[in-house]
């Protein structure tokens, strides 16, 4: 598998699911704050980086796994943060306990910086798109046990 996709946030969660997504075949480019919890994943074969926006390749994908809203709005519109090097075409997998205001806050964010890439998904009109299944109709089955869409079509 060529595409390569970056996986930020690497406690117990992050780090297991990240490991899974290298066993199945995907390139990693991995960050944390903590760089010794890259360790096992950088011996697997995974790249380590220095900052959030270096995991992302524009039109790429990124998993974020991240603790709360405070690190996940640094990860993304912080300084380096993945918003600045996703572009238009990327996919953003937010998986952090976040609060319920916090994807609105990152919209508010993605339209005051890029205007022209703004979209939002409701989980109750969830409905699989090819940007979606780029991802998902592999990559989810790497690291979870099942997957499954909400909707009329499936995969």
């Amino acid at each position: 598998m060529s595409e390569i996709i970056g996986f930020i946030g690497l406690g117990h969660m992050g780090r297991a699911m990240a490991s899974n997504l290298l066993k199945a075949g995907y390139k990693l480019r991995v960050y944390n704050r903590d760089t010794r919890k890259a360790e096992p994943l950088v011996a697997e074969g995974a790249q380590l980086v220095k900052h959030p926006g270096e995991a992302v390749e524009p039109e790429g994908i990124v998993i974020t796994m991240v603790a709360d809203d405070a690190a996940l709005e640094d990860v993304t519109l912080g300084p380096d943060g993945i918003l600045e090097h996703l572009g238009p075409g990327g996919i953003h997998i937010s998986m952090s306990t976040v609060s319920p205001a916090m994807p609105r806050q990152f919209l508010a964010g993605l339209m005051l910086r890029q205007p022209e890439n703004c979209g939002f998904v409701s989980l109750e009109h969830l409905r699989p798109s090819n940007e979606y299944c780029r991802f998902s109709r592999y990559s989810v089955r790497a690291y979870s046990t099942s997957a499954s869409v909400q909707g009329t079509q499936m995969w």
